[in-house]
């Protein structure tokens, strides 16, 4: 990950932190199901299933609203003529968090940056011919069962041409899973 995209996460979750409720801040994992494809003018792509699974920060401004980044392995990616296209990333996406905290319904958005791990066309290495981030866009909404567990869902769009060569292609996907927090 460019040091400058770490250093304003982290710079941003201190200085949030500082105007924290504690009743409303919270460290968590989650682990869910990518549901992705890819998107283009050229090909049509089919979706694929993939892996997601990372930790959060959820620091509560008030009772209904937070700032929530993440760190996220996600793998995306598609099919395409018997063929299928897995790419891994490390996703930190910025959400604001809006409606009640744990023990309630909420619904959340915001960036999302993606850091290509690597990528794979039919078990061949393409990292080279991949755009190393990915700009994106995510909505969702998330409810808690009980304090420390929950589910998810969401949904997001990358604005970024991930493609090296001539296609324009871009990403996009569905992730659903499982909140836990301590």
């Amino acid at each position: 990950m460019k040091p400058t995209i770490l250093s304003f996460i982290i710079f941003l979750t201190i200085n949030v932190q500082l105007f924290a409720q504690d009743e409303n801040t919270y460290l968590g994992a989650k682990i869910g199901l990518n549901y992705s494809t890819n998107v283009s003018d050229d090909y049509d792509f089919e979706y694929k299933y993939g892996f997601a699974a990372g930790i959060y920060y959820s620091i509560g401004l008030s009772d209904t609203f937070s700032i929530q980044p993440e760190i996220l392995y996600s793998q995306m990616g598609s099919e395409f003529s018997d063929s299928e296209l897995e790419l891994d990333y490390i996703s930190v996406p910025i959400l604001l968090k809006f409606g009640g905290n744990r023990g309630e319904w909420a619904i959340f958005a915001g960036p999302q940056f993606d850091y290509l791990l690597s990528a794979e066309y039919d078990g061949e290495d393409k990292k080279d011919e991949f755009a190393e981030f990915d700009f994106a866009a995510t909505i969702g909404w998330d409810y808690w069962f009980t304090k420390n567990f929950g589910m998810y869902f969401k949904f997001n769009y990358g604005f970024t041409d991930i493609d090296e060569a001539e296609e324009k292609i871009s990403n996009m996907g569905f992730q659903t899973g499982l909140n836990f927090s301590w």
